[in-house]
């Protein structure tokens, strides 16, 4: 009965049911609820942002490309605009957005700007995924 009594607390008619059929346990379900808060803490919340920022740039298939051309080495714009046809404004702006969430790095050299990848675990995956490395 104290089971019934928990249970009747699961607000989602679909997790009751995989409960009742003995799918998962209430004590998965109160796990579950518990790493979704700690998820959303404060700390975690603003690390999670940052990630959700990363994905968003990532969603661009020329951003992928420059960001897997600048794991072989440090490119200068010009060569990346070269590279896969883009006009300056938009090789810039993207480049932009990869720098902004932090996958790609700027040096200056004068006038010139020269852009690596950052030594994060989304670079990798891109440039494991997309130059077989």
């Amino acid at each position: 009965m104290a089971m019934k009594a928990d249970a009747d607390s699961v607000e989602n008619s679909s997790v009751l049911r995989l409960i009742e059929d003995g799918l998962c346990t209430l004590s998965d379900v109160r796990n579950a609820r518990m790493e979704a808060a700690r998820l959303f803490s404060p700390g975690r919340l603003d690390e999670m942002r940052g990630l959700e920022r990363s994905f968003r740039v990532l969603g661009d298939r020329n951003r992928l490309a420059m960001l897997a051309l600048l794991s072989g080495r440090e490119m200068c714009v010009c060569e990346i605009m070269s590279a896969l046809g883009l006009t300056q404004p938009t090789a810039s702006r993207n480049l932009g957005m990869l720098e902004q969430a932090g996958l790609v790095l700027k040096r200056r050299r004068g006038k010139w700007a020269f852009y690596s990848a950052a030594e994060t675990p989304l670079a990798s995956l891109v440039r494991g995924r997309l130059m077989g490395r």
